[in-house]
């Protein structure tokens, strides 16, 4: 049996997230596109709900939904085109190595960008980028006997929306991240390119068919809306809409791949950065009230998987040394 294609249009926006689960949970090798309806909030499953300011979602009523696979947290509207590929991983084309994985499924994606006269390519692990810019986020997972892979392209991107819907320990970081996400995130429109919707649908099904073979168009049916339905009180259940994830010390937040900002303040000791790709970017020490500029001249000269900078944090900060070089390694 081949893949199933479904072809949804714009949907309630929880339903965007549950068709996926459910057909993961029942084992339906399938490529779902579809656009919500609603604007909503996605964390992906190792993201914090910290991440989040709550009490702005609610003035808003922005609704907030935690996936079942990995990816950062993600602003989700009418402007973009959703795409999930559920694959079992017992299938031959299915790769067991996350890097094959998406190599091969991004590609479909990837030469849709290039139908649009888009000279896009994978940043790995899963970037789709452009002349430096993000141009589509993805993340991956595993959901019973399934691997699930879930994406957009963007239509249109207005990353002020986004911002506001985070949750920042101060507005220095608030305005660090609206800026890196103005510069190094792109949708189609940024381009000049502006597209039928039904264009970009079609472009991204004939991609995916010719990797997966001839997609036979089918609809939600009854089995389909009941396990939705059973996943729904999980998916919504508090306790697992409010997990912590990786509940690290300090804010970590991911632009893109090769960006991430991040900021730690514990007691007398505040530090603020960019982690690129294995290097500091940007860094600024404060320690008992004072920058410590050459510890961060320092630190800026060093790989991060040099060896080195734990040893040079010591010989400044030896009670913190271990905090805050967790906090420039990340992850």
């Amino acid at each position: 049996m081949g893949f199933k294609l479904f072809n949804l249009g714009f949907q309630n926006w929880k339903d965007t997230q549950l068709i996926y689960h459910a057909l993961a949970e029942l084992g339906i090798e399938s490529l779902v596109i579809q656009q919500t309806r609603e604007n909503y909030i996605c964390l992906g499953m190792f993201n914090s709900a910290k991440e989040l300011d709550f009490d702005y979602l609610k003035r808003k009523n922005i609704p907030v939904f935690r996936r079942e696979i990995g990816g950062g947290t993600v602003w989700l509207d009418r402007a973009q085109i959703f795409y999930h590929l559920i694959i079992r991983r017992d299938n031959s084309l299915c790769p067991i190595k996350n890097e094959t994985f998406f190599t091969r499924f991004l590609q479909p994606v990837v030469d849709t960008y290039k139908s649009f006269g888009i000279d896009a390519s994978i940043k790995p692990a899963c970037d789709i980028v452009t002349e430096g810019k993000k141009i589509s986020g993805n993340g991956a997972g595993t959901i019973e006997d399934c691997k699930v892979l879930s994406g957009s392209i963007l239509l249109e991107f207005n990353p002020e929306i986004f911002i506001e819907a985070l949750s920042f320990p101060d507005e220095r970081f608030r305005k660090a991240a609206f800026e890196q996400m103005t510069s190094r995130v792109a949708s189609l429109s940024h381009f000049g390119i502006w597209v039928e919707e039904q264009e970009v649908r079609d472009r991204l099904i004939q991609n995916f068919s010719e990797l997966l073979g001839d997609l036979e168009r089918v609809e939600v049916d009854t089995r389909i809306r009941k396990t939705m339905k059973s996943l729904e009180a999980e998916k919504f259940d508090e306790e697992w809409l409010l997990e912590t994830g990786k509940d690290r010390y300090w804010r970590e937040i991911k632009i893109a791949e090769e960006c991430y900002l991040f900021h730690f303040l514990r007691d007398d000791t505040q530090v603020f950065g960019r982690r690129g790709d294995n290097k500091l970017e940007e860094i600024e020490i404060i320690h008992h009230g004072n920058r410590v500029e050459k510890l961060e001249s320092l630190l800026l000269k060093e790989q991060i998987n040099s060896g080195k900078i734990l040893n040079i944090i010591e010989s400044y900060i030896p009670h913190k040394s271990e905090e805050i070089f967790r906090v420039i390694k990340g992850g």
